[in-house]
């Protein structure tokens, strides 16, 4: 059954109420595995956190970190919260994360901001 949603991040809280239980991702590096509704509070609670840092629906959020749980919950935690996510590999040289910066027009920053002027934002709390 299709749901109707405003972005993907819908799709997540759909899940979380069909199934809170069911595993929705698996970090492989240490064999943790968390639910729907884990994922889905984690979410919510970094929406709030951008949001009380200032972000507005359509602001762009810089993401540097490595494919992870936290990865997941800041990507969906700010499409949640309005943001457009500008991914950014978390070893990218300074120079050019300050020209995807720079294009982007991203003002926050989530995760590694060493050699950036954007607001940097905490790494999410996957168990939030």
């Amino acid at each position: 059954m299709l749901t109707s949603a405003r972005n993907v991040a819908d799709l997540v809280r759909a899940s979380a109420q069909r199934g809170p239980s069911h595993v929705a991702v698996v970090d492989v590096a240490s064999g943790v595995s968390l639910t729907w509704e884990t994922i889905d509070g984690a979410i919510d609670a970094f929406a709030r956190r951008l949001a009380d840092s200032g972000l507005e629906p359509g602001d762009r959020v810089a993401v540097r970190l490595p494919t992870s749980p936290e990865f997941v919950v800041a990507v969906f935690g700010v499409l949640r919260a309005g943001g457009v996510v500008v991914p950014t590999g978390p070893g990218n040289p300074s120079r050019e994360l300050q020209r995807i910066l720079a294009d982007s027009g991203a003002t926050l920053l989530v995760g590694d901001g060493e050699g950036s002027d954007a607001q940097v934002v905490d790494v999410p709390d996957v168990n939030a």
